[in-house]
C-alpha cells in the first residue's frame, strides 16, 4: 500500500511539474505576443496622429492661402 502511495504521490509531482513548465512557456510567449502588440499599437498611433497633424497643416495652409488671396484681392 505504501508503495501504491508513493507512486501516486510521484506521479501528481510530475503532472505539477508539467504543468508549471507548460504554465511558464504559455505566460512567456503571451508576453512576447502582448510587447509585439504593443509595438504595432505604438507605431498606428503614430502614423493616425502625424496624419492627423498633416490634415490640419494642409487645412490650415489652405485657410491661409484663400485668407491671403482675398486680402489681396481687397487691396487691388
Amino acid at each position: 500500500m505504501m508503495t501504491f502511495i508513493a507512486v501516486c504521490i510521484a506521479v501528481i509531482a510530475v503532472e505539477l511539474g508539467i504543468l508549471i513548465v507548460a504554465l511558464a512557456f504559455a505566460v512567456f510567449r503571451i508576453q512576447k505576443t502582448a510587447r509585439a502588440v504593443e509595438i504595432v499599437a505604438f507605431r498606428l498611433e503614430d502614423r493616425l496622429l502625424n496624419f492627423g497633424s498633416n490634415i490640419w497643416m494642409r487645412a490650415l495652409q489652405g485657410a491661409a492661402s484663400v485668407a491671403g488671396g482675398l486680402w489681396k484681392s481687397r487691396r487691388e
